[in-house]
């Protein structure tokens, strides 16, 4: 984005080292941007802003003091949905998915894993599905047949409440 466009959510500095700049998409001629505010090592607090007219038109903390990292954003007809991982109480880092209305609320987030570690690589928004793809070190649950070492994986979800379809090991 040029510095006309992009505007930080506190709109003092362009570049700040606590802010950082994760993924944008353009939507029925709006801008949607999501940066993370960096509080202490893995806790951020999650902003989300909506530029229209090249103006920061409405912006929100979706999450605060969130240890995650964020990776995605996609925004079509029915909604903003947000990915990432999220850092669990001991060994687990879980696949992290939210969805946001227009009013830039939370509508509907989960946690999606199993008992050891999930990393998102990329993911793609296509129709009705969000497909995420990554690694595991997690056997069982979603992931039956992983053989607990760095196996990939591709999921489908669904974008309604995010119901796994389906899960491919490689």
């Amino acid at each position: 984005f040029t510095n006309d466009i992009y505007y930080r959510y506190d709109e003092k500095e362009l570049v700040a080292s606590n802010y950082e700049f994760i993924d944008a998409c353009t939507y029925n001629d709006k801008i949607y941007l999501l940066e993370v505010e960096n509080k202490k090592e893995n806790t951020h607090n999650l902003i989300l802003s909506e530029v229209t007219n090249n103006k920061v038109s409405k912006k929100t903390i979706v999450k605060e003091n969130i240890e995650a990292t964020f990776n995605k954003l996609f925004v079509d007809d029915e909604g903003i949905y947000i990915l990432g991982t999220v850092y669990k109480e001991g060994y687990s880092i879980d696949l992290y998915a939210l969805e946001v209305n227009f009013d830039l609320e939370v509508v509907f987030e989960t946690n999606i894993g199993g008992s050891g570690i999930e990393n998102l690589s990329d993911a793609l928004l296509y129709g009705d599905y969000i497909y995420l793809v990554g690694d595991t070190t997690s056997s069982g649950g979603l992931f039956p047949g992983a053989r607990k070492q760095e196996d990939g994986f591709i999921i489908k979800l669904s974008k309604d409440l995010f119901n796994v379809e389906g899960v491919f090991l490689s």
